[in-house]
Parts: C-alpha cells; structure tokens; sequence
C-alpha cells in the first residue's frame, strides 16, 4: 500500500522545517543546477541534478563539530548566511530561505542528471565540476524552492 502524499506550498514547507529543533533523519528529493566551472564548458548551468537522499536536518553545527573533532571551543565564523531557526536559514542579501542539513557517506543517496532533458552520466561533466575541500562535518544548504518533495516524520510531503 503506497503512502499518501500531503501537497504543501514553499511557505509552509519553511515553516515544517523550522519547527525543527534537534538532529532528525528526513528524506529529500531535490532538482538544483549542477555547480561547474564556466570555462571552455560547453555544459555550464544546463545540467540539472535530480537527488533523492536521507539527511539528518542540523540545527546544531556547532555542537556537531565540538564532538567531531574534540575542539570545545569551536565557534562558526559569520558568513552568507543568518539563521531563521536552527535549520532554516536565509541569505543576508537575497532574503531566500534554505534548508540546512548534514549528509553522510554511508546513507543512500540517489543522483540522476539530465542535460537538456536528455539523461547524462556524471561522467561526461565532471572535468568541468569544482574542487571541494573535506569538511569535519558534510553540512550542505539547499534553497527551499529546490525542495520538491519530503518525507518527516512518517508523513510524505510534496511541494507545489
């Protein structure tokens, strides 16, 4: 028996999301343009990335980095970014409003790629991706209007 669906608009997904108040495993599905490089790219912002995965929502970075690395004293530095509620936070200049999670290499995680409309393989672009450095902790901001769909708590959202 498949799980009923509850449509949701971004609004309220924003608010689901900023209920949140401790470290919880949620599933999300998104649809973002894929970050590259623009030089000699013949794929730049026209590779889409359709991702299915289980996150743990985290209103809590610091505290997670604390006992990652043993460092009481950690503190986050400012940066793009101010916090809405613990796992939703907006951009100082633009006001848009993201999600805030944690991601890890171990959980299931389901990527598709389309390059005008056509199914791609990573492969074939990944020349042109940038280089990241290695994090304590994988956290990640995704905009609330590349929220497509949701699971939390039992319940399956889908955002209009």
């Amino acid at each position: 028996m498949k799980k009923s669906v509850t449509k949701i608009n971004k609004e309220t997904l924003v608010q689901l999301l900023s209920n949140v108040e401790k470290g919880e495993f949620v599933n999300i599905e998104t649809l973002t343009m894929v970050k590259m490089n623009k030089r000699n790219n013949p794929y730049y912002e026209k590779v889409f990335k359709k991702s299915s995965k289980n996150v743990r929502t985290l209103p809590d970075y610091e505290k997670r980095v604390q006992n990652k690395t043993e460092n009481p004293n950690f503190e986050s530095k400012p940066n793009w970014f101010e916090h809405v509620s613990p796992c939703v936070v907006k951009n100082r200049k633009s006001e848009e409003k993201y999600f805030m999670y944690e991601s890890f290499d171990k959980l299931t995680v389901k990527n598709e790629f389309t390059h005008e409309n056509e199914v791609i393989e990573k492969e074939v672009f990944e020349p042109f991706l940038p280089t990241y450095k290695e994090r304590d902790i994988n956290v990640f901001t995704v905009k609330m209007d590349n929220i497509k769909k949701l699971s939390y708590k039992g319940v399956r959202y889908e955002i209009e």
